[in-house]
């Protein structure tokens, strides 16, 4: 799992967010026993190929409940997100980063009462980035030259992180997997789940099958997990503790090392502090899917 982000804010300023799980991958060889690999280390798709993500959010009628000095309020909060993004490879070492669009849509019922969640714009919307490894490590540019404002700079800084981090590499390994394989991941290794830090908890996958959807040889991959960490809070939005626990379902191509299609189904629950003298809890169910297509050389 990796790129990915969702950002859910009420007037009572509050941050849930999405897995945003970036993707790159190069050629798989069967090996004995029919077992392939999924991922490499440091590796990047073929230059010229683009890598275009559509990816959704959706949390229906979440149980909220804030508590204040003198008072308690309940009801439920629904949100959908939708984003697209495009990488496009130019080598090893250097590609282009542009996030096309990204909606959200939101609204809460407290006590019987309907209010919408503020409308929040982000700020890379439209705006191509470039990213560059040398000497090793991963840095992040407007590819206009202009200086970042301190939001695109915290979105830039992101990214960096989402670069060196390699969750792909981390979730999948360099060990040749086949189907009825199952392993462990490390949840500290992984990117993109609401930009909370120091995850801790379980993650497991499990190489289902193959399968040869349009076309593409991909591995059918079942993961379950039940993950935990806490928010960095930026601007209004305070730090929270939040965790997802559920399963997801990912048809990663063999060849491309890319996944294709994943489908998440879980339960969100988020607890904090966005007041002073007042907390917070919400849990509810939520479905992620990303749709990723490719276009090459």
């Amino acid at each position: 799992m990796k790129h990915t982000t969702l950002q859910l804010l009420t007037g009572f300023v509050c941050v849930i967010a999405s897995c945003d799980l970036a993707r790159c991958a190069n050629v798989a060889n069967e090996g004995d026993g029919g077992a392939v690999a999924l991922a490499r280390q440091h590796y990047m798709p073929a230059a010229g190929m683009i890598v275009t993500k559509e990816s959704t959010m959706t949390m229906t009628d979440a149980a909220l409940k804030m508590k204040g000095r003198a008072q308690e309020v309940t009801g439920t909060m629904t949100q959908t997100e939708i984003a697209k993004e495009t990488r496009e490879v130019f080598s090893a070492d250097k590609f282009r980063y542009l996030l096309e669009s990204k909606t959200s849509k939101g609204k809460m019922k407290l006590n019987g009462q309907d209010k919408a969640a503020p409308d929040k714009t982000d700020p890379m919307v439209g705006v191509p980035v470039i990213l560059e490894r040398k000497d090793g490590k991963w840095t992040a540019s407007l590819e206009s030259g202009d200086q970042p404002s301190a939001e695109q700079q915290a979105s830039l800084d992101k990214e960096i992180v989402s670069a060196e981090r390699e969750s792909d590499f981390a979730m999948y390994g360099a060990t040749p997997r086949k189907p009825g394989d199952k392993w462990d991941v490390d949840p500290s290794k992984l990117m993109g789940f609401a930009d909370a830090e120091k995850l801790t908890g379980k993650f497991r996958v499990e190489f289902v099958e193959v399968r040869e959807p349009h076309g593409v040889r991909c591995a059918v991959l079942k993961s379950t997990f039940d993950i935990k960490g806490k928010t960095k809070g930026e601007g209004d939005a305070p730090a929270m503790d939040i965790r997802l626990k559920g399963e997801s379902v990912t048809q990663r191509s063999i060849a491309d090392m890319i996944d294709l299609d994943v489908a998440i189904e879980g339960t969100v629950t988020v607890d904090g502090s966005p007041a002073p003298e007042t907390t917070m809890h919400v849990e509810g169910p939520t479905r992620i899917t990303e749709k990723v297509s490719l276009k090459k050389p």
